[in-house]
């Protein structure tokens, strides 16, 4: 039998609302670095910045360390607003990784 567990924090936040100093679980994240900071934090250390973006669609990537703790982060990024929309699609339908 399933039962319905009850949401008491919230799930959604702004990337200001998250602090990175102590993540104590996962993340995903949605939008690409020119429009969300952790992601610009996260994929700077690939050499992705909102200057050299050079994806067609976008890209779903995992950081397992996410900003140095021991948690994970899912990046969703679209090239634009209609691409992220459809990643995060993918994501909910089980894709964990793409880049295009």
């Amino acid at each position: 039998m399933q039962t319905a567990v009850k949401i008491t924090k919230p799930v959604a936040k702004f990337a200001n609302e998250v602090s990175t100093a102590s993540l104590t679980s996962d993340l995903i994240l949605v939008g690409g670095p020119c429009a969300n900071s952790l992601v610009a934090t996260l994929m700077a250390a690939d050499n992705v910045t909102c200057a050299s973006w050079s994806f067609s669609k976008g890209v779903i990537k995992e950081y397992a360390t996410a900003f140095g703790s021991a948690q994970k982060a899912l990046v969703v990024a679209g090239t634009n607003a209609a691409d992220t929309r459809s990643l995060a699609a993918d994501v909910m339908a089980g894709t964990l990784s793409f880049q295009q």
